[in-house]
């Protein structure tokens, strides 16, 4: 896959990690299982390896339109998470 905003992409998601590494510690003493953010990460990559696969795989035109929207949306949403 050539896409021009993956440096951005790759970019965002060393911040998102570095944010929750450095918020983790006062999670865990308020009660959040240390291995938390390991599940966050994991449930966030699966959505998007998934949504990525509707839109690259799909035959049903409205399943991609859906996903692509889904797609961006969740990268704006971290773009004003992380800016």
């Amino acid at each position: 896959m050539n896409d021009p905003s993956a440096p951005e992409i790759e970019r965002l998601s060393d911040q998102f990690s570095m944010l929750l590494d450095a918020t983790l510690p006062d999670a865990i003493q308020q009660g959040v299982e240390a291995t938390q953010s390991d599940r966050w990460r994991n449930s966030g990559w699966s959505e998007m390896a998934n949504l990525l696969a509707d839109v690259d795989y799909s035959v049903d035109q409205r399943r991609v339109d859906r996903a692509r929207s889904v797609l961006e949306t969740r990268l704006a949403t971290c773009r004003e998470l992380l800016l």
